[in-house]
């Protein structure tokens, strides 16, 4: 492996690092000696590969929402068009996804951080944001209707407060009546806009 070839590795290594405690511990998890030292690498090493610690956490934050959003909507067309945002709820407030914040999406353990973030980091979350609210649009309205949008975007604000708030509470039971509610309406939404 040439040298241009291993500071890459070590950057991917760097940087999946960081995504992963970032899911796991926000953006806290994504400090740099805390992540240099689960990368089994030394501090001084961390600027070769990044420019800042607010460059690793928006590049991880970007990494990271890119992931899930392909894990999220992979096979999703399969599914008829009226029944994608309940589909896509029913995939997202799962007891798995709330229980494995390691592999989650990394939005639920750092929302509360980014209303204090900074204007770099809060604006790629609004890009990724956007990115996936398109990306639902197209999936969740064959036809390009106007609500598409709005549906798209309500479909991830019902996503990602219900696994907030499931995810906050300490009693397991209240946890998963939190999710099944959210999955419940994500459904009856559609249900009630068809009838």
């Amino acid at each position: 492996m040439n040298r241009a070839q291993q500071k890459s590795t070590t950057r991917e290594r760097i940087l999946g690092v960081a995504v992963r405690r970032m899911r796991e511990l926000g953006l806290d998890g994504a400090g740099v000696n805390a992540v240099m030292k689960a990368a089994g690498l030394t501090h001084g090493g961390f600027y070769s590969h990044f420019e800042s610690r607010d460059d690793l956490a928006v590049q991880a934050l970007v990494e990271a929402t890119r992931q899930q959003r392909q894990h999220w909507i992979s096979g999703i067309e399969k599914t008829p068009c009226e029944q994608r945002a309940a589909h896509l709820a029913a995939r997202y407030l799962s007891p798995t996804h709330r229980n494995n914040s390691d592999t989650s999406c990394p939005v639920p353990s750092i929302a509360g951080d980014l209303a204090h973030a900074s204007e770099p980091l809060r604006q790629a979350f609004q890009e990724e944001l956007l990115e996936t609210v398109q990306t639902l649009q197209v999936l969740l309205d064959d036809e390009g209707g106007t609500s598409a949008r709005r549906e798209a975007m309500g479909t991830m604000a019902l996503c990602i407060g219900g696994m907030v708030m499931a995810r906050a509470v300490a009693d397991r039971e209240l946890s998963d009546e939190i999710l099944a509610a959210a999955r419940a309406l994500a459904g009856e939404v559609k249900h009630r806009e068809a009838s």
